[in-house]
């Protein structure tokens, strides 16, 4: 995958600055700024090397839309003050994907969610087989407006050896009414000759018993004919986001599950079984400076090794436990692992699990969805504070009549996130949020705040734990 280029013309610089360092943050690529007399200037000139366009024009028109030559084949976002429905309509007919007004409180996160979208969409290679060349002009067409790699197959019986020959393809639209094999029996096909290769399944088909046979036989979706843009759009948005989360997941168990070989392999290791030795023939002997120094390092040989084999251990049962059936969307517990494994990528995470928070009592407990606001909000501020690799230290546990959640960061306290004394913009935004986390503990009769740690500060909430029970959901 290219390295992203981002050109932000004439955007503020209180939005380029945010927007530069979050992309910097999450390495999504580089941001350069550019600045022009006006849109028109830009883009009826020679524009730079560039993947990614972010522009701003304060009082641009519909009519000013109209005359842009934006490109076809990068994406561009629009960022206006004056920005309506039919302006929308208008520029999205000419190459323009995305409007935001100036004025949204959440224009950031807008262009973060598009720019990291966009780039997942990157490492994305779709094949369409469907034998009528109108519908595959149409679905690549949809395709290639939404930046997504695509290739066409006319010919059902041509499908094993494209696939053989082209590992990047991972989704796979197929037609259900196609001579000599349909679309059902392609799948089936596929599935067998490649268990080891991960697809999303779209079936598209314009008769409800070919929608019932492409979901009885395992794909992903359905979409019905004639297709409609944005409904494709966004289904097949929400499959390749669940398809990369899954993705995800499953590298991590099986980093855990090397962790775990790594570790059986220690302790099968002849240094580790000398040691262990030379700690049992030291047990008796005559204590001398040397002898002392052998136990101590046969000691912390041993802790070590027992110490990370535990820690691995509670990783796997995290992880067990997150597809646990029993967990369901509203599960204290499943809201806890989902942020952690969605964070994992961004730091070392320590403590994560302790045996209380196993305990049935707490596992079974099931939440206002408004909770995992609370804390998405103090696992990231943790996780942004940690930088350089320090540890962040994760603990769910029963005190007394409560249940406590804590996030501890070994790089200590971030005044951004509680200090009055930062910028005005960032204070706002970071007080808007405490308060609305805050709201949501009140209303469950709990508390939230913050105290030192042994390694940092701690940041938590504490709720009454017969407050949180299955009856509060219905």
């Amino acid at each position: 995958m290219d390295i992203l280029k981002i050109s932000l013309v004439n955007l503020p610089d209180i939005h380029s600055g945010l927007l530069a360092n979050i992309i910097r943050k999450e390495k999504l690529g580089s941001c350069k700024a550019i600045t022009s007399r006006c849109s028109l200037d830009y883009f009826n000139g020679d524009i730079e090397c560039t993947n990614f366009i972010v522009f701003y024009d304060r009082n641009i028109s519909e009519e000013d839309v109209i005359e842009l030559k934006a490109p076809n084949n990068i994406p561009v976002i629009l960022i206006t003050e004056h920005s309506n429905f039919e302006m929308e309509r208008t520029a999205k007919s000419n190459h323009i994907d995305l409007v935001i007004n100036a004025w949204d409180p959440e224009l950031v996160t807008l262009l973060y969610g598009f720019i990291s979208q966009y780039q997942v969409y990157q490492s994305q290679h779709v094949l369409i087989v469907d034998d009528s060349r109108v519908d595959s002009y149409i679905m690549t067409n949809i395709l290639t407006r939404d930046f997504l790699h695509n290739d066409n197959e006319h010919n059902p019986e041509n499908v094993i050896d494209l696939l053989t020959n082209s590992e990047s393809i991972n989704i796979i639209i197929l037609d259900y009414e196609m001579p000599n094999k349909n679309g059902c029996q392609l799948m089936k096909e596929i599935k067998a000759k490649f268990p080891k290769r991960d697809f999303i399944f779209i079936g598209i088909t314009g008769s409800r018993n070919g929608a019932i046979k492409f979901l009885n036989d395992g794909a992903d979706d359905v979409l019905i004919k004639p297709l409609d843009h944005d409904i494709f759009s966004l289904k097949l948005r929400k499959l390749i986001f669940n398809f990369k989360k899954n993705q995800q997941e499953k590298r991590s168990l099986e980093d855990y599950k090397n962790i775990l070989d790594s570790i059986v392999k220690d302790i099968s290791d002849p240094l580790y079984i000398l040691s262990t030795i030379n700690d049992i023939l030291l047990e008796k002997s005559t204590e001398t400076e040397e002898s002392i120094h052998s136990k101590l390092q046969c000691k912390k040989a041993k802790d070590k090794l027992t110490s990370t084999f535990t820690s691995v251990l509670s990783y796997l049962e995290l992880s067990e436990n997150l597809h646990d059936s029993s967990l369901k969307m509203g599960s204290l517990h499943s809201m806890i692992s989902g942020q952690i494994l969605t964070e994992t990528n961004k730091a070392k995470t320590s403590n994560i699990i302790i045996k209380e928070s196993l305990n049935p009592n707490i596992k079974n407990l099931h939440v206002p969805k408004q909770l995992e606001q609370v804390i998405t909000y103090l696992t990231q501020n943790a996780i942004n504070n940690s930088a350089g690799g320090s540890d962040v230290y994760i603990r769910l546990y029963l005190d007394d009549f409560n249940i406590v959640f804590e996030v501890e960061d070994s790089n200590g306290s971030n005044p951004a996130v509680w200090s009055s004394s930062h910028k005005e913009s960032h204070k706002e935004q970071k007080s808007i949020n405490y308060v609305l986390c805050q709201k949501v503990i009140d209303t469950l009769g709990g508390s939230l705040g913050k105290k030192p740690g042994g390694n940092g500060d701690i940041c938590y909430f504490k709720l009454p734990s017969n407050t949180l029970t299955s009856k509060n959901l219905h």
